[in-house]
């Protein structure tokens, strides 16, 4: 009897020194499982690690996924992408798109209208981070991109005797002349001088004003003597004499 149990004391003392760690984890004073913890070999990447609320992967903010155009420079017209990264809108979510106005402005959430004519994307999308982290947040990630199919180039004014005078947007990929700056006002007026129509190029200190025969272009086809309008030039038709 008294080897049968010396025997099953052995058999103990042997069990506890061979046991393999983690077969059942160890435990502090208060009987408190101590857990060992992880190397950075031994854990996944952070990246891929679901959000423990929404099961979704978090979003990323490296700059350098975004591409803004740092060429075309915005114009009214012009519709963008914005987005705030830091946000972290569902993918579900509506893209919020903006339209720059015709006195150049965007009306950007939170900080209000900011002007943008004439700068690109990615300079308007400094400006908006800047004002975004002065008074809203501690870091903003700003997406500002162009929506497909909305870039313009600019736009002419057209005045005088045309039926429909004011701006008329230049479409991308186009020559845009004189006469289709006319056409896109309407066409002529009734009281129309279609021989001395004016352009004037280049507004400010070193505009250039001429004048065309419209005439010549359009009922003669001309069209060597049809003019290249550019961002800003001006068409003016005058109103000829009512002859009687």
């Amino acid at each position: 009897m008294t080897r049968m149990l010396l025997y099953l004391v052995l058999g103990c003392c042997c069990a506890t020194a061979f046991a393999v760690p983690g077969d059942k984890p160890a435990t502090t004073a208060a009987g408190n499982p101590v857990f060992a913890e992880l190397t950075a070999s031994d854990s996944a990447p952070a990246a891929t690690i679901a959000d423990p609320v929404t099961n979704a992967l978090p979003a990323t903010t490296n700059s350098d996924i975004y591409l803004t155009d740092d060429k075309h420079k915005l114009v009214p017209g012009d519709a963008v992408n914005f987005r705030i990264v830091e946000d972290r809108d569902p993918p579900t979510a509506p893209q919020k798109i903006l339209i720059v106005s015709d006195s150049g402005e965007l009306d950007v959430p939170y900080i209000g209208l900011i002007n943008v004519d004439g700068k690109t994307c990615r300079e308007a999308t400094k400006d908006i981070t800047r004002l975004l982290e002065k008074d809203y947040y501690y870091k903003a990630t700003v997406v500002l991109g162009l929506v497909a199919g909305t870039k313009a180039l600019g736009r002419v004014y057209v005045y005088g005797e045309v039926r429909l005078p004011g701006p008329v947007l230049l479409p991308p990929n186009e020559e845009f002349t004189v006469s289709k700056a006319i056409v896109g006002a309407g066409g002529f007026g009734e009281f129309a001088k279609k021989t001395k129509v004016q352009v004037i190029q280049n507004p400010g200190d070193n505009q250039k004003v001429f004048t065309i025969n419209m005439e010549d272009v359009f009922e003669k086809a001309h069209t060597e003597k049809d003019v290249i309008l550019n961002s800003g030039d001006r068409v003016f038709v005058p109103k000829r004499g009512i002859n009687f």
